[in-house]
């Protein structure tokens, strides 16, 4: 009987909030996912978490075909002024985008060049690191199998 009053008092205290009546923080809510940021907000995806997110590479064509048929929309969209249906079309485009593996790759390599204009070797090469490891995404990497063809000159 005594533990179940202590339990009803220590709920009352306890708003939905996660915050003590007397001011003070709940001692779970320091606990935080792992990659969580200490303010609270959303951290960003790691380069490991978008790889897991990739399209198959039969469904990148459609995938880009799709994209850009949405651009076109957006296009569409903005010159006339449907800045809500802009939005929307915008966030179908991201989306659609962080399915595919060349449109990552373009990021990386962009993001390759400014650090190596800032001369950020260590990060460069973390760069260079995931581009790398992102060509097994890209089909026009994945050239595995017998190749066969008349090479002249190659003996």
């Amino acid at each position: 009987m005594r533990i179940a009053y202590l339990l009803v008092t220590l709920l009352t205290l306890l708003p939905a909030s996660g915050h003590l009546v007397g001011g003070g923080r709940h001692p779970a809510s320091r606990i935080r996912a792992p990659g969580a940021r200490a303010d609270g907000a959303a951290a960003a995806p790691t380069f490991e978490s978008k790889l897991r997110h990739f399209a198959p590479a039969a469904d990148l064509p459609a995938l880009r075909t799709e994209a850009a048929r949405l651009e076109n929309d957006l296009q569409s969209a903005v010159e006339e002024q449907d800045f809500a249906a802009a939005a929307m079309l915008r966030d179908d485009i991201s989306q659609l985008r962080q399915k595919d593996p060349a449109f990552l790759a373009s990021n990386l390599r962009e993001r390759l060049e400014a650090l190596v204009r800032r001369e950020s070797y260590g990060e460069a090469a973390t760069t260079r690191d995931q581009l790398l490891v992102l060509r097994r995404f890209q089909p026009q990497y994945q050239l595995a199998g017998l190749w066969k063809g008349d090479y002249p000159n190659h003996g």
